[in-house]
């Protein structure tokens, strides 16, 4: 029998133990993670947003926002319920499952229900009051509501089988243009943007909303294309390529300023938010993916938000996220703000990745959205599983609102976040994401065992000898 080298033995049994320590780290943090895969995950944040569930009138129900017995828990908000009704709808079309279809139309019912005599959408509904609160002009939470309609309309349509279904998603739809129609002119201007009301600033453009108008525009527009008006078709389509050029313009293209790359926020062009990016990007992913059924042939439109897509992932996203792929806040000419970092804000970047890929087909893409699922999922500077929120029965399946400097994770939780998050897990699980921790790793840590424990064994028994 050959001897075994005794140094050799010593190297090999060092790998190894350095290896297996490796290993041992990853796997084991953080343990929450580790027991739950995706599809988990999508239905315990269900869990959690079906817990929010409340009657607001008779044999009426919604989702309230909040946990706590402040504000955010007797407030019932449309377009916190929108969330809700485009992550239900996006379920039946990946799962191809109509488990929470009734929970879909009650929300839908409950949007409607919000619809004033000037076609916008109040706010919220108070449960204390029994009132709706805060309306009269297009105040931003519409385009919630017009995106949370039309997107759901259009795909929940296209898979009903019966003709009572048909017949209440066609209501839905209704819902959404009459509000469009109506405000159109006096809010889509010149250039394209369309201007919203604020409670706390005076009206203006912002680029996430605007993105939600653009989605509810192209969703609008093939709806009409399918099953109703091509006239009608042509002038959402057209109304949608006007937005699309003031998106574009709100992009920094000067490679030596400190934001190129990035969407700004609003007309002011003084900050770029991730979490608005994010939701720019998802509705000019909307129109790539869209618009070429809408129309014969694509213009330099086409080609230039394609073209914007690779400036923004390079010089704003990898530019906006820390070693782990947290997500920072915001940057200015005078700071980058890495804090708080937000699950709202890699919610919102996942999705738009995911929906990068569809269109582009650039893997890289892929690995982004993994590494910010991975971020939510606990692989972070708390190495926390940001996903243990409880909901009003106190059950877990939320998702924290994020982490902030030097304080502890900031663990509440409201319909906003888990719903979008939610949402985000099922654009993953369309796309497969790998899940955290790799089973396969389970595999290789006996054989790796084993292998240690049989060169021991050698070295053993050649001592004895």
């Amino acid at each position: 029998m050959p001897e075994v080298d005794p140094e050799m033995n010593r190297r090999s049994c060092r790998a190894i133990l350095l290896l297996l320590l490796a290993l041992s780290s990853f796997m084991l943090t953080p343990v929450f993670a580790a027991g739950m895969d995706i599809d988990s995950r999508i239905a315990s944040g269900f869990d959690w947003i079906l817990g929010q569930e409340l009657e607001y009138s008779s044999g009426k129900r919604a989702f309230v926002s909040g946990v706590s017995s402040n504000n955010e828990g007797n407030r019932i908000y449309v377009d916190q319920n929108a969330i809700a009704a485009t992550a239900f709808t996006m379920y039946h079309k990946v799962h191809t499952s109509r488990a929470y279809d009734e929970k879909l139309k009650s929300v839908l019912n409950f949007i409607m229900s919000a619809q004033t005599d000037k076609k916008d959408f109040y706010h919220y509904w108070n449960l204390t009051t029994r009132k709706w609160n805060e309306d009269g002009t297009l105040f931003y939470w519409n385009a919630y509501a017009i995106e949370g309609l039309a997107f759901s309309a259009f795909h929940m349509y296209a898979s009903a089988t019966f003709q009572t279904d048909k017949t209440f998603y066609a209501k839905a739809r209704g819902a959404a243009v009459v509000c469009v129609e109506e405000w159109h002119n006096r809010s889509q201007q010149a250039d394209g943007r369309w201007i919203f009301s604020y409670p706390d600033r005076s009206d203006h453009a912002e680029i996430d909303e605007n993105g939600m108008i653009l989605t509810a525009l192209l969703y609008l527009a093939l709806y009409e294309q399918y099953w109703g008006d091509m006239e009608k078709a042509t002038v959402y389509t057209d109304w949608a390529e006007r937005t699309v050029s003031w998106m574009l313009s709100q992009q920094e293209i000067d490679e030596n300023s400190w934001a190129y790359g990035g969407y700004y926020h609003d007309e002011s062009k003084n900050v770029q938010y991730s979490e608005s990016n994010g939701r720019a990007l998802f509705g000019l992913t909307s129109y790539l993916r869209t618009i070429t059924s809408l129309k014969n042939q694509t213009d330099s439109a086409f080609w230039n938000v394609r073209a914007s897509i690779y400036v923004w992932s390079d010089d704003f996203l990898l530019k906006m996220i820390d070693s782990t792929w947290g997500p920072y806040r915001y940057r200015t000419a005078f700071e980058k703000a890495q804090y708080p970092k937000q699950v709202l804000a890699a919610a919102e970047l996942m999705r738009a990745l995911v929906e990068i890929w569809v269109v582009l087909g650039d893997m890289k893409y892929v690995d982004y959205a993994v590494r910010l699922y991975d971020w939510i999922t606990g692989i972070n500077e708390k190495n926390t599983d940001l996903q243990q929120a409880r909901n009003r029965k106190s059950e877990l399946g939320g998702f924290y609102t994020g982490i902030d400097a030097d304080r502890p994770i900031e663990n509440d939780s409201n319909l906003e976040i888990t719903g979008t998050t939610t949402m985000a897990f099922i654009y993953g699980k369309w796309i497969t994401i790998p899940e955290f921790p790799s089973s396969s790793l389970y595999l290789i840590l006996p054989t790796l065992l084993a292998l240690l424990f049989i060169i021991r064994y050698k070295e053993r028994k050649r001592r004895m000898h």
